[in-house]
C-alpha cells in the first residue's frame, strides 16, 4: 500500500508539469460492498428474530438505513405481481424484510426481466447503502473499504457513485456493478490527506452526500 501511495504522489507531481491540468479522477471498484451489505442484512434479520411483522410492516415504526419502511412496503407489494416470487413469499408464515432483500440481492433476482419494474427501487437502495458503506463504515477511524481508504489517504475526495458501471461477473460479485469516481484536486490533496488521517473526515461531493440522511454527520460537503 505504501508503494502504491508513493506512485500516486509521483503522478501528482508529474501532473503539475502541465498547468492546464488541476484535477484528475479515477473509476474505481468497491470490492467489499456486496459482502458487507449481505452480511449486515443477515445480522439485522437475526437481531430482529426474523419476526413476520417485519414483512407485513405491522407495528414497525422505522427500519435501519439498509431499507426504509416505504421501500420495504413497495418491494413486498411489487413482488406479489411476480409469478416466480410466489413460492418465496408463501413458503413461510412470515419472514423479515431483511431476509427478503438478502434473497433478492444474493440471487440477483432483481435483475431478472420479470422484475424490471423494481430496478429503480433497487438502484436507490444499493446506491444509498454504497454511500453509507464508503463514508460511514470505518475501522479504526478509517474507511472500511480498502480502495476508498487508499484514495482518501492519498488526498482524494469522492465525487460520484456510478450505478452499473461494471456489470461484469467480477463487478457484480464485488459491488453489484457499482463503481466510484475519486477526484484528486491538486490544491486540496494535502488538506484532504491531513483531514482524513488526523480529523478522520472525508471530503465528498454534494451529489454523494445526497444519498445519505442529514442526521448521519454531514457537515457541508464533509462526512464525519
Amino acid at each position: 500500500m505504501k508503494a502504491k501511495s508513493i506512485k500516486v504522489r509521483g503522478c501528482l507531481d508529474d501532473v503539475q508539469e502541465f498547468p492546464s491540468i488541476s484535477t484528475f479522477a479515477t473509476l474505481s471498484p468497491v470490492p467489499g460492498f456486496r459482502q458487507w451489505l449481505l452480511s449486515r442484512l443477515l445480522a439485522e434479520d437475526l437481531q430482529n428474530g426474523g419476526r413476520p411483522e417485519e414483512l407485513t410492516l405491522q407495528q414497525q415504526s422505522a427500519y435501519p438505513p439498509f431499507i426504509s419502511k416505504a421501500e420495504a412496503s413497495e418491494l413486498i407489494l411489487s413482488l406479489r405481481a411476480v409469478p416466480s416470487m410466489d413460492e418465496l413469499l408463501n413458503s413461510r408464515s412470515g419472514f423479515s424484510c431483511f431476509t427478503l432483500l438478502h434473497t433478492m440481492l444474493h440471487k440477483e433476482i432483481f435483475l431478472q426481466p420479470q422484475c424490471a419494474h423494481l430496478h429503480e427501487l433497487f438502484k436507490n437502495i444499493l446506491m444509498r447503502n454504497a454511500a453509507r458503506y464508503l463514508l460511514l463504515e470505518k475501522r479504526r477511524n478509517l474507511a472500511l473499504d480498502p480502495v476508498a481508504n487508499f484514495h482518501f489517504r492519498n488526498g482524494a475526495e469522492i465525487q460520484r457513485i456510478n450505478w452499473m458501471s461494471d456489470a461484469s461477473e467480477q463487478g457484480m460479485a464485488r459491488s453489484f456493478g457499482i463503481c466510484v469516481n475519486y477526484v484528486y484536486n491538486l490544491e486540496q490533496v494535502f488538506d484532504n490527506n491531513r483531514m482524513y488521517l488526523v480529523e478522520h473526515k472525508i471530503r465528498a461531493s454534494k451529489e454523494v452526500c445526497a444519498w445519505l440522511r442529514s442526521d448521519n454527520g454531514l457537515v457541508g460537503e464533509l462526512m464525519v
